[in-house]
């Protein structure tokens, strides 16, 4: 193929690598929140059991429990979105290898079309054409 042919191919593959890259990143930073947000459960789990004492109103009321209960559903849930973006995860690192891949192919394509066309221009000046 001539390099003309090929340089929108390679901006295309590019724009496409951009794209994966930033699925990924989008991805990667949903995981550290969900990621965050179950250690502040869990540190907050951790705070109130090393205060509770048992003249605690809340815990004779039996508060604590139920409180303790939510703490374990909202950890449940943040648990199974977290399996599933580190899911989607997977996903998007073998979409962007894929877009790399081309990438990566689509300019060594265009790299070769240019060094045979400079091979080409120089044997044509040699020959005076």
């Amino acid at each position: 193929m001539r390099e003309k042919d090929l340089a929108p191919l390679v901006r295309l593959a590019g724009v496409s690598c951009d794209a994966a890259e930033a699925r990924l990143a989008s991805l990667r930073r949903e995981e550290a929140e969900l990621r965050r947000q179950i250690e502040a459960l869990e540190t907050a789990r951790r705070l109130r059991a090393s205060e509770a004492l048992a003249t605690d109103v809340a815990l004779r009321a039996g508060a604590d429990l139920r409180w303790e209960g939510w703490i374990d559903k909202r950890a449940s849930a943040l648990n199974g979105e977290l399996a599933r973006v580190l899911a989607k995860i997977e996903m998007a690192r073998d979409d962007l290898a894929r877009a790399f891949g081309r990438r990566s192919a689509t300019q060594a394509l265009l790299d070769q079309a240019r060094d045979v066309a400079t091979a080409r221009r120089h044997r044509t000046e040699e020959r005076g054409w």
